[in-house]
């Protein structure tokens, strides 16, 4: 599983309003998640923000999974 988590803040992507607002959560589990990494670094592509892809394995090790 893959999220995408905001460099400037260090939240992850949630989601997106109508106005391409993006919605931010603090842990893994409340963030959209991939299941395939291409679908991720598409995401990442149309976003205006700065985000990097992070996996489930890296999120524990940042202790934000839960």
């Amino acid at each position: 599983m893959y999220a995408l988590l905001n460099v400037k803040t260090n939240k992850f992507y949630r989601g997106e309003n109508k106005y391409r607002n993006c919605y931010e959560v603090e842990t893994f589990i409340e963030a959209y998640t991939f299941n395939d990494i291409k679908d991720a670094y598409y995401k990442n592509n149309l976003l205006k923000e700065d985000y990097r892809i992070v996996t489930i394995n890296e999120a524990k090790e940042m202790n934000k999974l839960y």
